[in-house]
């Protein structure tokens, strides 16, 4: 189970949320009234969002088979491991 407030963390300190483009793109940000980092954590990550212009979550999916077939979570895969690894956060 992810520690939300650890992950939040993670998140912010990785620069891969981009605040501004993700309440544009997902207009119920504004609706739950959580500030979006927050949302993104909370509800992002279990709805496979992309945090950000500079992360496309189904193509690193698509891309990334081994991760898909662990079942991890490909944005804290990516932060965790995946940028370390040399791996494509989008096209």
């Amino acid at each position: 189970m992810l520690n939300l407030e650890e992950v939040a963390r993670e998140v912010n300190d990785s620069g891969i949320f981009d605040e501004a483009w993700y309440t544009s793109t997902y207009q119920d940000v504004a609706i739950v009234g959580l500030p979006p980092l927050y949302h993104f954590v909370q509800f992002g990550l279990m709805l496979k969002r992309d945090p950000g212009p500079d992360f496309d979550t189904q193509y690193y999916l698509e891309n990334n088979a081994d991760v898909a077939a662990a079942g991890a979570d490909p944005v804290i895969h990516y932060i965790r491991h995946g940028k370390a690894e040399g791996r494509r956060a989008r096209i």
